[in-house]
C-alpha cells in the first residue's frame, strides 16, 4: 500500500476532510497523527504574515485578466462560546493558539489557508450595556 494510504485515504485527503468536519481541533489531531505531513507548511515566524484582516490579494492567484481568484475551497465554521459572560483570558489565549496552529500548518495562499474571524451580534448580546468604547455596534435589522 502506498505511503500515507494505510486507511484508504491519502494524508492530504484525510486532513482536508477532518478540517472541514472538525475545524482546528481536527487539524491538531491530524498533525499529531503524522510527524511530517505531506502538505506545504505555513511559516514558523507568524510575524511574516500580514497584521491586518483581509490582506489577501498578494497571496491570491491571478486569472487570465489579472483579476484575483478566490480560494479554491471555502469552509465556514460557526464557533459558539459555550460559557456564560465574558470570555476569560485563558479562553482568548486558547482561541489564539488554535488559530496560530492553523497559520503554521498551512501556507498563507489561495492553495493554503486564508481566514477571517468575525463576531455576530448574538456574541455581544451576552454583555451588559457597558461595552468597551472601542466596540461600535451598529443596530442590526433582519429583513427577508
Amino acid at each position: 500500500m502506498p505511503h500515507g494510504t494505510e486507511r484508504g485515504l491519502s494524508r492530504r485527503a484525510f486532513v482536508k476532510a477532518a478540517v472541514a468536519i472538525g475545524g482546528s481541533a481536527a487539524l491538531s489531531a491530524c498533525l499529531a497523527r503524522e510527524s511530517s505531513p505531506d502538505l506545504p507548511q505555513g511559516p514558523d515566524d507568524l510575524s511574516t504574515l500580514p497584521s491586518r484582516q483581509h490582506a489577501w490579494n498578494e497571496f491570491l492567484a491571478l486569472g487570465d485578466n489579472d483579476n484575483h481568484l478566490g480560494p479554491r475551497h471555502r469552509v465556514l465554521l460557526y464557533l459558539r462560546y459555550g460559557k456564560e459572560g465574558t470570555p476569560t483570558r485563558d479562553d482568548r489565549r486558547q482561541t489564539e493558539r488554535a488559530l496560530q496552529a492553523l497559520e503554521r500548518a498551512y501556507p498563507h495562499s489561495h492553495d493554503g489557508l486564508l481566514f477571517t474571524v468575525s463576531y455576530s451580534p448574538a456574541y455581544f448580546d451576552r454583555f451588559d450595556e457597558s461595552l468597551p468604547e472601542s466596540v461600535d455596534l451598529q443596530p442590526v435589522s433582519y429583513t427577508h
